[in-house]
Formats: C-alpha cells, structure tokens, sequence
C-alpha cells in the first residue's frame, strides 16, 4: 500500500506541460466537463495495467471498476484485473478508482487538489487525471465514481481503444435532476431487456432519472385483468429493473394517471362502469368505487417502486368551474393517499396553466415536470421544481426508438446535465 502511494505521490508531484491535441478530448464526452486541462501524455493499457479500488472504497462502488474492466476488455480485447489497494502491491501501470473522504491514499492525492473545485463535486461529481503511468478517478459517492468511469472509457472509445489521452477533468452535473419520460399507455410495453438497454443509454449521458408511464401495463395483483394477454411488467421485473438501474445511478420513478386517458382499461367490461359516460377515456371522478380503485393501483404501484417519488397526472379537461371544484377535490384525494403511502407528488407542469395546483396547498415538496420546454416555461423552471423530460418512446412505435432519440438526448444532456 506504501508503494503504491508513494508512486501516485511522485505523480503527482511532477509538472505536466499543457498542450493543443488535434481532438479535444471534452468533444468525447456528453456532457462536456465543467473544468478541462490537457497534457502531452498517454496512458498506454497493456496485460501488466490493473485496476486498483484505493482503500476504504465501498463495495458499491467496486461496480464502477467493474463496468470499466468489462469496457476495456469488450474495446480492447484486454482483461484487466481489479484488485483492492492491499493487494495492488507497488505495480505502478494503473487506473485508481477512490471516494474522497475515505482516508489512506485517496486522501493524500485529494488534499493535493485545489479545495475549490473539490468541494464542487457534490454527490454526483468527479475528478479524472490521465498520466503515462497512472490514471486517477475521485468523486465523494460510488455514483461520481461510475461517471468517472462512464467518462473514462468515452475517452477510451474516442483513441484507439489500448490508450487513453492525457487530460485532467472535474465534472459535475448542473441539474441534480436530469431524465426521461417513457409513456406505454398505448402501445406495446418493451421487455426487461429493452428497458435495461435504456437504463445504459441515459447512464451514458449521466442522465439519472426515468419517469415509467404504465397505465395499462403493469401487472397489478389486485386487478388481474388488467394487462391481461399482452406485455406488462409485474412487481419482481420493476424491482430487478430498479436494481439494474441503482447500480448505474438511474432513479425509476413511476407515473400514475388518476382521472383520464385510459381507454385501454376502461374499455375492459369489469371497468366500464367507472368511466365518467359510455365510451368516455376519463374516469368519473364523483364515484367512491373510482376512489377506491385508484387506491388499490396506487398502493400496489407504490409498493413496487423504491422512489420516494410519484408522477401524478390528471388529464382531463377543465371546460368549467363546477368542473374545476371536482378536479381539485379529487387531486386533494390523490396527494392525501399518496401521502398515507410515504410517497412525495411530482405533478404534471400542464396543471400550472389551469391554475389548478395553485388553488391547492401542496407540500413543501412538491415537484413539477414537464415534457416539453418553451419559453414560456422558463419562468417557473428558475423557482428549481421543474423536472425536464424528454421522450423517447411515443404512441407511433411498438418498442423505444432509441437510434432516432440519440440526437435529442444527446442535446438535452449538452445542454442540462
């Protein structure tokens, strides 16, 4: 441990010469760091580099290490060994992964960087060096790590896969909300293996939120006919998907619809009974069995999801006041009952135009998303209770179409992470 140490110590200690490169190696990475210097140097990966988790590193964040070996051995054709600092010895070909705070090494590289862009970091940041010799990634939390890592093999990508261009980075997100939405109310539901797939994408861009608009695909045990004869998912898949997800720094935060826009379920003989008229998409909000069933769905949904988060939408149309009275009785009803289930409301931003929320006496906490950005908007964004989304899954396609939403994604993320 000693040795290695003083190897990182005599790294640091040398003064590197700043350089112009013919690719600037923040065009690698989405989205650009906060703070970039380059150096005339180049991390060479050979079968001697290891992976070396500094002492004190919890086990969580191990998965930033592991994700980053099984990079470079999928680019690279290379197989790197990942070792705890007490079994790293005095090898000084290696790539450093430490949370900040943790004593030992870690600490010792850290209290050598400027204190200002340290304490910038926050929960999600981080601090890459690349030298000929010894690459270094630091964040405060195992999710800083895995963007470190994230970062490490888009600069990894964007040489020639066995090199890794000299550069020393600190990064941190502006938003500590970033994400999508995904609505399947009205199309085919992907399987676990697709919804993961999306899960890698926005990890990619350290995007770290996706909002899951269900409506009819979800398997609710206490109403089986629900989602019956098609693709949904069913509380053991959502848990593992949320697994999936934690490990990548993704939050899954459920949508639950509680007034319209089910057709789908209420078109089903068994439901036809809570639509608001014949035929009619949106619920009849007067009925206590329409109160009743959105309980039992709430609370199954609640269960399910981990997030202290739920997406509230009431879409149905404010045509007048007696209207308007039912609607905000009824939303009071929902925000008591998510309440009873230890859940916060994030509330859809269209219910700001109708003044609806407003006329509420909403908790503290309360969130606002929405799924569009205009201008007008931008007012009410400052307040910092807007949560942005972009889609990337429509009513125009049975699965995500992740190719076409790249650019877009690839934007929001320049432009809000």
């Amino acid at each position: 441990m000693k040795g290695f140490f003083k190897t990182a110590a005599a790294w640091l200690s040398v003064g590197l010469a700043t350089c112009a490169l013919a690719q600037d190696p923040a065009n690698l990475l989405m989205p650009p760091p906060r703070e970039v210097t380059y150096y005339d140097a180049t991390f060479h990966l050979d079968p001697q580099t290891v992976i070396v988790l500094a002492a004190g590193t919890e086990q969580e964040s191990a998965f930033a290490a592991d994700q980053l070996a099984e990079r470079i051995e999928k680019l690279s054709g290379l197989k790197l060994q990942v070792l705890p600092e007490k079994d790293a010895g005095t090898r000084s070909h290696a790539i450093l992964f430490g949370e900040i705070g943790r004593g030992g090494t870690t600490k010792q590289i850290a209290d050598r960087l400027p204190i200002s862009s340290l304490m910038e970091l926050g929960d999600e940041g981080y601090y890459l060096q690349v030298t000929d010799s010894l690459v270094v990634v630091l964040a405060n939390s195992s999710a800083g790590l895995f963007y470190g890592s994230t970062s490490l093999a888009a600069l990894l990508e964007g040489a020639n896969f066995d090199e890794i261009p000299g550069v020393t980075i600190y990064d941190w997100p502006v938003f500590r909300w970033r994400g999508v939405l995904c609505d399947f109310r009205h199309h085919q539901l992907p399987n676990l293996e697709t919804l993961e797939q999306t899960v890698r994408h926005l990890s990619r861009y350290k995007l770290n939120t996706l909002l899951l608009d269900f409506g009819d695909v979800f398997r609710y045990a206490s109403h089986p006919k629900i989602a019956a004869g098609r693709g949904a998912l069913d509380k053991k898949e959502v848990e593992e998907l949320q697994s999936f997800a934690a490990q990548r720094n993704v939050r899954i935060i459920p949508v639950i619809e509680t007034a319209g826009d089910l057709p789908d379920i209420l078109n089903l003989p068994e439901y036809r009974e809570l639509a608001a008229f014949p035929g009619s998409s949106h619920l009849d909000l007067s009925k206590a069995e329409t109160r009743t069933f959105l309980s039992e769905v709430s609370f199954e949904l609640c269960e399910a999801f981990a997030s202290p988060y739920v997406v509230v939408k009431v879409s149905i149309p404010l045509a007048s006041p007696e209207a308007f009275a039912v609607v905000r009785r009824h939303l009071a009803f929902v925000l008591e009952t998510l309440g009873k289930l230890n859940k916060k409301p994030i509330l859809s931003f269209d219910m700001i135009h109708s003044g609806l929320p407003l006329a509420l006496d909403l908790p503290a906490d309360a969130l606002f998303f929405q799924s569009r950005q205009s201008p007008e908007q931008l007012d009410f964004a400052v307040a910092e209770r807007t949560l942005f989304v972009l889609p990337i899954a429509d009513g125009t396609s049975l699965l995500p179409d992740i190719g076409a939403r790249l650019l877009p994604l690839q934007r929001a993320a320049r432009s809000a992470a």
